[in-house]
């Protein structure tokens, strides 16, 4: 059962969706589904290293290679300051 919109969610609804899907989440784990981000700290580039692994980069929003123009990068640091 789901709660209301806009009911305040207490402990042991929340217990109870952990119990729902946790047998989920596990099953979607064991089946090499379940998603895992991996952080990078680096700027957004076609190809990536990952855990020490050079990786293609499917999952940028940076589709139209902006996030490291530098005229770009420029005007945001003249904005902040």
């Amino acid at each position: 059962m789901l709660a209301p919109i806009g009911a305040k969610l207490t402990y042991p609804y929340i217990m109870s969706i952990e119990k729902r899907f946790k047998p989920l989440l596990e099953k979607r784990e064991h089946d090499f589904l379940y998603r895992r981000r991996p952080l990078v700290f680096s700027p957004q580039q076609p190809v990536m290293k990952i855990n020490g692994l050079d990786c293609i980069n499917f999952s940028s929003n940076d589709y139209l290679g902006l996030a490291n123009h530098p005229q770009i990068k420029s005007n945001l640091q003249n904005a902040l300051n």
